[in-house]
């Protein structure tokens, strides 16, 4: 059954944020620097860990398809969220996004309304993501899931969402996933593989590598992936 709100044309406006990463992170410049942060790297890994060693607190009777990555910065994750979206439109599917809303000043949750809602309310990627399907911004994830079963129980079947993409997702715990596609980028890998201000890893090896038998690592080029 076609998805009535789903089928919106993608927009060609993007939404870039530039990210420059301290050159230590993925070259030997300044090697100093990054030993010398890992003490506030060891703390940060620590809470990092504990986080994501927590059970998932909320589920959903949808599938959730998760897009995240091992490191701080751009993979390629909303582009490769967009491409799963269009995937899943074309088979007849109706996909939403859940995503924070990173850069945004709402909570949420919220349905992100494109007429409305600026970059500076839900962030710049929220805007993208709605250009392609609805968009939900929810800081606290599982609120965000709430609100697109409230919606659906409102709904009629031709708006009815089948699926959620949850736009980076890796290290939030608390929603339970079906499928995980975990980011790396081909031409910098996992940088010095040290985390968080010493290296670029979100979270300490070897936990961000333990994912669950639903995930797949994906090779991506950020600079590169289609959008």
């Amino acid at each position: 059954m076609r998805c009535v709100r789903c089928c919106r044309r993608q927009t060609t406006k993007r939404y870039d944020v530039p990210l420059e990463a301290p050159p230590w992170w993925y070259g030997r410049r300044y090697a100093m620097v990054s030993h010398a942060l890992l003490p506030i790297a060891a703390i940060y890994g620590a809470l990092a860990a504990r986080r994501m060693a927590q059970p998932p607190q909320a589920t959903s009777a949808l599938p959730v398809i998760c897009v995240g990555n091992f490191t701080a910065g751009g993979t390629g994750k909303t582009p490769f969220a967009l491409h799963i979206a269009s995937r899943l439109i074309a088979q007849g599917h109706c996909p939403v996004f859940l995503t924070r809303g990173y850069g945004g000043s709402l909570k949420g949750p919220v349905l992100v309304d494109r007429d409305a809602h600026t970059a500076q309310d839900v962030g710049d990627e929220p805007l993208l993501l709605a250009a392609s399907a609805s968009t939900v911004v929810a800081r606290a994830r599982e609120m965000g899931l709430a609100l697109i079963a409230e919606r659906n129980a409102h709904a009629d079947s031709a708006a009815r969402h089948d699926v959620i993409i949850m736009d980076d997702g890796l290290q939030n715990p608390r929603v339970k996933k079906d499928l995980t596609f975990a980011l790396i980028d081909a031409e910098r890998g996992l940088g010095n593989a040290r985390v968080i201000p010493a290296g670029p890893l979100r979270a300490p090896p070897p936990s961000p590598l333990r994912l669950p038998a639903s995930a797949l690592c994906t090779i991506t080029t950020a600079s590169t992936w289609p959008r």
